[in-house]
């Protein structure tokens, strides 16, 4: 009964991990949206003039603005016709109802509806959205709207171009009226098919590795190495993620699960492991496919939503796939006729066992 436990346990947690969502940019602490990878590079250059205690920079890769005001004076931000759009201050976040960038900025594509109580003329009608100090938005004066990229990109996609240098976002603290200025810049994408090469010959390498060693330990070891990548992986995910604290600790779920794992597959190698038992092991990986799969965007884009550098975003997805991948492959092979799973990891282990030692 427990040697058909754990293997029914695992694959339930599997299964809820490919339930669960693992995007990059789900959910981001309000209106974000699921696909913030692109070749749009926004960034933040200043306040001018600096006001102090409040600082802003570009999350969810490039398609939104977060300001943060640490001071005791409210910050007005400006919508497009230069009416009073957000207020952030030490009572908390607010926005003007009759501001046409309420409506237009809670989506990255600025399709909002524009209801009839707008008109920038119109003394503010602030309606509370946080306690706060801190506002999030999608400004479309920080990036590109279009889905076609402008001339410059279409005459020459291989090279960088610069876009907007500045873009430009009015503010207000007190008496005093400062503008935060930025750049956006479209960079290339990475070479696509480079990295899908890396990831097979990884893939290759591991899947021998695998089945020439094919001890329980080198199962361990790979799964091991699996949940340490996809740690890293999925850190810098959160670090540059504005989702609810629940949402970020759920991203965790698909590297506790390979970890607990690589356990269960080491307490099995102590207890003469049968190689049908790895199914405890391995049914994690599948979890994992869902993960790697989450973060194939970095190879097609060169912006994604990650603190991490693109080289080694792309690293450590390579790392999840390929080893990922190399750990179904053997378990999968190791299920076929003729393959006899006893004859593989189990007894490797049973030949460094003393006669005594041996269940």
């Amino acid at each position: 009964m427990k040697r058909c436990l754990a293997p029914a346990t695992f694959a339930l947690l599997a299964t809820l991990g490919v339930v669960l969502p693992a995007d990059r940019a789900a959910a981001h602490g309000g209106a974000a949206d699921h696909d913030t990878s692109s070749n749009y590079r926004t960034r933040v250059r200043a306040i001018e003039p600096a006001i102090e205690g409040v600082t802003v920079r570009v999350i969810d890769a490039g398609t939104r603005l977060e300001l943060t005001n640490r001071s005791d004076v409210a910050v007005t931000v400006h919508g497009y016709d230069g009416e009073p759009y957000l207020r952030i201050g030490p009572d908390g976040v607010f926005e003007n109802r009759r501001s046409a960038a309420t409506y237009l900025n809670a989506s990255r594509d600025g399709t909002g509806v524009i209801p009839d109580i707008v008109d920038p003329e119109a003394p503010p009608d602030w309606r509370p959205v946080s306690s706060g100090g801190t506002a999030r938005w999608h400004d479309h004066r920080a990036h590109w709207m279009s889905s076609v990229p402008p001339p410059p990109v279409l005459a020459a996609r291989s090279a960088e171009h610069v876009i907007f240098d500045p873009w430009v976002v009015p503010l207000r603290s007190g008496s005093v009226t400062a503008e935060l200025r930025g750049d956006l810049t479209w960079v290339p994408p990475p070479d696509s098919a480079r990295w899908w090469s890396i990831s097979a010959a990884a893939f290759m390498v591991g899947a021998l590795a695998l089945r020439r060693v094919g001890t329980a330990w080198i199962h361990v070891s790979a799964l091991g190495v699996l949940a340490a990548v996809d740690l890293v992986a999925t850190a810098g995910v959160v670090a540059s993620s504005t989702e609810s604290t629940f949402n970020r600790a759920s991203q965790f779920l698909y590297v506790a699960l390979v970890a607990a794992a690589a356990v269960q597959v080491a307490r099995r190698a102590r207890r003469h492991l049968r190689g049908p038992h790895l199914a405890a092991g391995l049914a994690a990986t599948l979890a994992l496919g869902m993960s790697g799969a989450s973060r194939l965007d970095g190879f097609a884009n060169s912006q994604v939503a990650t603190s991490l550098s693109g080289t080694l975003d792309r690293s450590l997805t390579v790392g999840v796939l390929a080893i990922g991948a190399a750990l179904l492959v053997d378990f999968v092979l190791g299920l076929l006729p003729g393959s006899d799973p006893n004859a593989t990891a189990a007894n490797r282990i049973d030949t460094e066992l003393t006669p005594e030692q041996v269940p």
